[in-house]
Order: structure tokens, then sequence, then C-alpha cells
């Protein structure tokens, strides 16, 4: 018996012995095991696991809800089309006519204050109706123009860019002359319709090129002036909170 009990001692020895030098080693001694605990046994029912548990958590526990972060309006500039849809939606044709016409020449009014309201309505309208011809969204035709000539249809830039949407001649005249006989000369791209018409068609290949991104377009449409093609987009969004507006006003 005596020496069961001297075995028993000099094993506890050891025992202490070998913790003490592990840990004088920096090794991490394995903790105790602790039976596991269910902290919320009420969730785990029978019927709480035919359905879903999250339910049954207390809502202290609930996951918890992601704050949205600011969105950058050059991001959200022409991929509205659900928000526009729906102010759309409520709103007869005419309504949703007016408004288009009315934000454009309003906006086109705001960054050439020569412009007669009688000319910016007419601005307004060629501008719907050739970018319905060619599909184009008018809201972007116009954000074009006061970014590329400040809505001034005589303005010349000395790359000899012309016109409201600041058309290059020298690069497109042998395309415009074939395409539209009517344009004979450079002078010809101040006439407010002639200059619409060549700049919307040319911004619709832009978009073909770029696969439909709006930022894409603007690019290869301006020769990749980066700056212009973000002031075109935040054009683009303050245009679209317009028409939005008028869309919802009673």
């Amino acid at each position: 018996m005596k020496t069961i009990w001297t075995l028993a001692v000099a094993l506890v020895l050891f025992a202490s012995a070998a913790s003490a030098e592990l840990e004088r080693y920096d090794f991490v001694l394995p903790k105790k095991k602790e039976p596991l605990k269910l902290l919320f046994p009420k969730a785990f029912s029978e019927e709480s696991l035919n359905g879903d548990i999250i339910k049954a958590l207390p809502k202290d526990d609930a996951p918890l809800t992601v704050k949205k972060q600011d969105v950058s309006p050059l991001s959200l500039a022409g991929n509205r089309t659900a928000e526009i849809e729906m102010a759309e939606k409520r709103c007869g044709v005419q309504k949703k006519n007016d408004a288009k016409r009315k934000s454009i020449a309003a906006f086109l009014s705001q960054h050439n204050k020569r412009l007669s309201n009688a000319q910016a309505q007419e601005y307004a309208v060629l501008i719907i109706q050739i970018s319905e011809k060619f599909k184009q969204n008018p809201l972007l035709v116009a954000s074009m123009i006061v970014n590329e000539s400040s809505a001034r249809r005589d303005a010349v830039s000395r790359g000899g860019d012309y016109g409201l949407m600041q058309v290059r001649w020298r690069v497109h005249q042998k395309k415009i002359r074939k395409q539209y006989p009517n344009i004979k000369n450079a002078k010809d791209m101040l006439n407010p319709k002639n200059n619409l018409m060549v700049g919307v068609e040319i911004l619709s290949n832009c978009r073909e090129r770029a696969d439909y991104d709006i930022r894409g377009a603007i690019l290869y449409y301006s020769a990749g002036n980066e700056q212009l093609a973000d002031n075109v987009l935040l054009s683009l969004y303050n245009l679209e909170n317009s028409y939005i507006d008028r869309l919802t006003r009673g």
C-alpha cells in the first residue's frame, strides 16, 4: 500500500514539473474542455429546426443590418432606370413629355443666359426628337451639350470642334458629307439641327463601341477627356433629379 502511495505522489510531482517546463518555453497548455452549453436552447427546439432558426433567436442576437454606403452621383447617373420608371408610371404620356422638355430647356438656359425661353424650348424639342431617332437618352445628350459648348450654337474650339455638341469637322467631314448631303462645310455644323443629327449619331456609335457603358461612350466621344466625362455624368445626375421632381409634382 505504501508503495502505491509513493508512486502516486511521484506521478503528481512529475506532471507538475512537466507543466512548469512547458510554460517556461512559452507553450500554451490546452485548457480543460467544458461541456457544451446551448446559449439559446429554445431556438433549437424541434419546432424551430423545421423552420428558420434565426427567427427563434432573441432580437439582440439577430444579424446586424449593414448600413448602405453613400453612392457617388457619378456611378448613379444614367443607371437610375428603376427609379425613373417608377416616377413615370404615375404619369401620362403628355406629362412625361412636358417634364422632359421643361427640364432640358431649363437646364440649357441655366448654362447659357443668352438663350431666350423660346430658343431653349426649341432646342429641347430637337434634342428629344433626334435622341429618339437614334435611340439615345435625351437627358444625356443635353448634359453633353452644356459641357461641350455651354449650349452655344456658335461655339467653335481651337481644335476645330463646332456647334452645340462640338463635332470635330476635320475628323468626321467625309462621313458627314456622305451621310448628310445638305451639310457641305464646317459652317453648316453651326445649324443646331445639323449639329444634333451628326453629334447624336456619333454618340450612338460611341455607345456601341463602349458596349453601352455611358462613361466609356463619353470618353470615346471626347477622345479620352476624363474630366469632361465626370462633368457630363454629374450634369446628367442633376438633370435626372430635375426630371423626376417634375414627374412627381402634383
